[in-house]
């Protein structure tokens, strides 16, 4: 990945626009016993797997956000998903949000092909010993998580729905894109946990959405170590529900919890423990939330620190031909700066950690 070596003062002014974007995680579960197990392991058997998975599933969401609207007659709506991450066995979408009603849109089409993959790889015919998991968050820029320009090959469209990697053109930074990252830990094939903020946002946008509450836990590394509140999808409902789901469900008295109550706690939650956490606004969709009293102030603080640590255009070079190794250094410095002041590494946690 090559990061930007200068930054003109629209590229500024671009990254300091308000932004929240939707983040959409798919994992395959027990990959390693699978690539692990005596039927698959000699000649890498799980290879052709792992390709067309790569390879296919961001054409599947592709085809569902398009099912899902034909189905719900709920537009599709402009700015489209792409794949910003491949990371082991896992796929990382990304997607701006310009209305309230975008992120069910988007979690419910996501849910659509992660169980079309659950169902084809579990029980139809490319049945395997594997099954997947989902998880989404949501995080805001510029203020909190911080963007950053990648040098591109080409000038491919930002809006074509699911581009590959090389096409991404920001990899992003901060507290609640790593916060993310850890979530998966509590997901399962059924349970596509999401975010404090992004249950939210999505309870906020829809007064009878109803999701499953399972209590506080704490996660290595984030808040310091406070629990954070386990939200979840129910997967379960979407095509393949089961007698036997429903027998245990009623056993252990598992029911989604009630709208307001959730809803209320997770804006208490929110507030009460304030930075890294917001209660999280659309700054396109004005009759929703409204941006906190100093966000412009904190804005105009980050457009004087990106013009403080970003060379801009010409800077590096006086005669305008690029920087060279120069550039590479300066960039290089910068994005170890904004690591430090965001108080992230910018990477996912290693696999397995809490």
């Amino acid at each position: 990945m090559i990061f930007k070596g200068e930054l003109s003062e629209s590229d500024i002014e671009e990254l300091a626009t308000p932004r929240l974007r939707l983040f959409l995680s798919i994992d395959v579960v027990g990959s390693t016993a699978f690539k692990q197990s005596s039927g698959y392991a000699e000649k890498q058997g799980w290879l052709q797997f792992f390709v067309t998975f790569y390879t296919s599933f961001p054409d599947e969401f592709a085809r569902a956000i398009q099912r899902h609207s034909k189905d719900t007659a709920i537009s599709v709506p402009t700015h489209q998903p792409y794949l910003w991450k491949t990371l082991g066995d896992e796929l990382v979408f990304v997607v701006e949000l310009a209305h309230k009603a975008e992120a069910e849109f988007f979690v419910n089409s996501f849910a659509l092909a992660v169980n079309q993959s659950i169902i084809y790889r579990t029980r139809g015919e490319g049945r395997l010993p594997i099954s997947f998991r989902a998880t989404a968050w949501i995080a805001g820029f510029p203020v909190g998580n911080a963007a950053i320009p990648i040098a591109r090959s080409n000038d491919a469209s930002d809006g074509e729905v699911c581009q590959r990697p090389l096409e991404t053109p920001y990899d992003f930074l901060g507290p609640a894109v790593d916060l993310g990252f850890r979530l998966d830990h509590f997901g399962d094939p059924r349970r596509f946990v999401l975010s404090a903020d992004l249950a939210y946002l999505m309870l906020k946008a829809n007064d009878q959405l109803r999701l499953h509450y399972e209590g506080q836990r704490a996660m290595r590394g984030v808040l310091g170590g406070r629990p954070y509140p386990v939200v979840w999808y129910d997967l379960c409902v979407r095509e393949r529900e089961e007698e036997f789901t429903k027998l245990e469900d009623g056993l252990v008295a598992r029911e989604a919890a009630g709208h307001r109550e959730l809803l209320d706690f997770l804006e208490r939650y929110i507030k009460e423990v304030g930075e890294p956490l917001i209660i999280p606004f659309i700054n396109s969709d004005h009759d929703f939330i409204s941006p906190p009293a100093d966000y412009d102030q904190q804005r105009e603080h980050i457009k004087s620190e990106l013009r403080r640590i970003f060379p801009h255009v010409g800077q590096l070079d006086p005669s305008g031909e690029g920087g060279g190794d120069e550039g590479k250094q300066v960039i290089d410095a910068v994005i170890s700066e904004v690591r430090e002041r965001l108080g992230s590494k910018g990477e996912p946690p290693p696999e397995g950690a809490e």
